[in-house]
């Protein structure tokens, strides 16, 4: 009988995924390899197979986490429709994703205060650094577009609105975090015709 071939990179999301269910629920702290593992269905030396630590996985999560984000973010920038409305389109997908994941947002502040970790938050600020001036840059690339096509007032900075969008879309994500009565889905709703009325040509 052939052996069965296995997808390292499929193996090595399918563990990532795992982590971030793992991590979710315990923290980092008390986050184990051996959850991990019982939670992907295979031994805790499999895992060690992909992972040399818990802090090579913690990153494995981020980058998951990551990748997913940006397929999301780049499914709206690639639609076939003005500037504007994608940017708005944009703020309503990411905060719904918000609403939709918020069990993983404990793994979100779990990597955000990992940022001022002695041994790996240099690596943690960094990779944040990268994360958010992509994200930045793909909103600023939208406004300038918007710009260019007379959609939005030739004068405002597309760097400096780009960051305040992000910003909003944080904010709304973690106030729902803390209480769901909240609902943000209306308010990015608000959030989005108040920035279209703003910034309009």
């Amino acid at each position: 009988m052939a052996p069965k071939i296995v997808d390292r990179e499929e193996r090595r999301r399918a563990l990532a995924a795992a982590a971030t269910a793992v991590f979710a629920e315990k923290g980092y702290a008390g986050a184990r390899i051996v959850d991990v593992a019982e939670r992907a269905g295979v031994g805790k030396g499999t895992v060690y197979e992909y992972f040399r630590s818990k802090e090579e996985l913690f990153f494995a999560v981020f980058e998951l986490m990551c990748h997913e984000e940006h397929a999301r973010l780049g499914a709206v920038v690639d639609q076939d429709a003005p500037a504007v409305e994608r940017l708005g389109s944009l703020v309503r997908s990411l905060v719904a994703d918000a609403v939709d994941q918020v069990e993983l947002y404990g793994v979100t502040f779990e990597l955000w205060s990992g940022c001022s970790h002695e041994t790996y938050g240099d690596r943690l600020r960094t990779a944040f650094a990268d994360l958010y001036r992509d994200f930045r840059g793909h909103l600023a690339g939208l406004i300038r577009e918007g710009q260019g096509a007379g959609e939005i007032r030739a004068g405002l900075d597309p760097e400096g609105l780009a960051a305040v969008v992000v910003g909003a879309i944080d904010a709304l994500g973690l106030q729902y975090w803390v209480d769901r009565s909240v609902d943000v889905i209306s308010a990015a709703d608000t959030f989005v015709e108040a920035l279209r009325a703003g910034i309009a040509q």
